[in-house]
């Protein structure tokens, strides 16, 4: 949409980098995602913006917003249109689909640890992976039974790859039980404070059904101004510039460049 856009690896940026490791050998938490935001001003709405999203990686142009966002997976993802008003909305195409329930099964997808295509998985992926999964078990086992769980399965997205781990249960609580048994797992849980709706959950759910989707890989219009946001996994392995690729490779997928 708007050319070879070159985000600024900001002086702020690089101090969040430095504290959240510096938090992690003090032992205040093992991972945490560092969150970078782009914002550009256009009059483009975000209804052709989302068009030209999905027609980039899906082969089917002529498919409707409303088939694809009822009914396709793009790319890997799962497309989303959220319009809150016509002047403010959120979108974006999000390669995890969190929790997914009918009845009391539960499957939830886990995605952490990142990698360029061509690349072979680094060891400090493997262990972000590792540890965002060992967290997650430990959390649910006392409120669930029945746990399965496959790991370190590869999951394509855009110009990256992404660890992704599959873990079901049998429940017997509510939803809202389930929701904050579940999130935010630690790949996506940050210090930050304010991160607006990314990192949330979006979806649907009916009687004793439910899925519901993270809210990565998004952009949100308001006041004809566009914020990108998108995040990486940092852990005591983690190194500056590398985590810096990452966020680059994401937001030009997500961007149209």
């Amino acid at each position: 949409l708007w050319g070879d856009i070159t985000p600024k690896k900001t002086h702020s940026w690089e101090e969040d980098f430095y504290r959240i490791q510096r938090n992690i050998n003090d032992g205040v938490y093992e991972k945490s995602v560092l969150d970078y935001t782009y914002t550009e001003k256009e009059h483009l709405h975000p209804s052709h913006f989302f068009g030209g999203l999905i027609s980039k990686f899906y082969d089917e142009p002529e498919t409707t917003k409303e088939q694809i966002l009822h009914e396709k997976v793009v790319n890997n993802t799962t497309p989303f249109y959220i319009e809150f008003t016509p002047e403010e909305v959120l979108f974006g195409m999000t390669p995890e689909h969190v929790i997914h329930k009918r009845g009391d099964q539960v499957s939830i997808e886990i995605l952490g640890g990142t990698k360029l295509k061509k690349q072979r998985w680094p060891e400090d992926k493997i262990f972000e992976h590792e540890v965002i999964v060992d967290d997650l078990i430990e959390r649910i086992k006392p409120h669930v039974k029945d746990i399965h769980y496959s790991t370190n399965h590869t999951k394509y997205v855009g110009y990256t790859h992404h660890l992704q781990s599959n873990i079901k249960f049998t429940f017997g609580g509510t939803h809202d039980e389930l929701i904050r048994l579940i999130h935010p797992t630690l790949a996506i849980k940050s210090d930050y404070n304010d991160r607006g709706y990314f990192g949330g959950l979006w979806g649907w759910e009916k009687d004793n059904d439910m899925d519901l989707y993270l809210t990565i890989r998004c952009g949100y219009y308001k006041d004809r101004t566009y914020q990108f946001r998108v995040g990486c996994g940092i852990t005591k392995h983690s190194k500056l510039n590398e985590e810096w690729k990452e966020v680059k490779t994401k937001l030009k997928w997500l961007t149209l460049t």
